[in-house]
């Protein structure tokens, strides 16, 4: 069985937008994102995916909102994104500003075969 278990945005500052690292996620079937919010931020955190073939030695370069796989985040909390089904080649987080200052980490966890 494979997993994934990692931040993919980590501490990241949360008063300007941002775009997580990029994961493969080849033979990864279930996701979940855990987001995790200090200080009076608020915005969007959304999941995002890729088919894309990346040139080599580049990230792929087009990325697609998952329908329904967005929480909207308000100060200092813990939010999530359930369990989603995925089949995609490539997934990343994007957190979306709309005021205040803080911190932004979100933990993606998927298993597959």
């Amino acid at each position: 069985m494979r997993s994934f278990n990692e931040p993919v945005l980590n501490g990241a500052d949360a008063s300007a937008n941002q775009n997580s690292i990029i994961v493969d996620c080849q033979n990864l079937h279930l996701a979940s994102c855990h987001v995790i919010m200090s200080g009076t931020a608020a915005g969007i955190v959304k999941l995002q995916a890729s088919n894309d073939e990346p040139t080599t030695g580049l990230p792929p370069a087009n990325f697609v909102d998952i329908s329904g796989a967005t929480v909207s985040v308000s100060a200092a909390g813990q939010f999530l994104i359930p369990k989603l089904d995925i089949c995609y080649k490539y997934l990343r987080a994007v957190y979306t500003f709309t005021s205040g200052t803080g911190t932004v980490t979100a933990k993606i966890h998927m298993i597959g075969y």
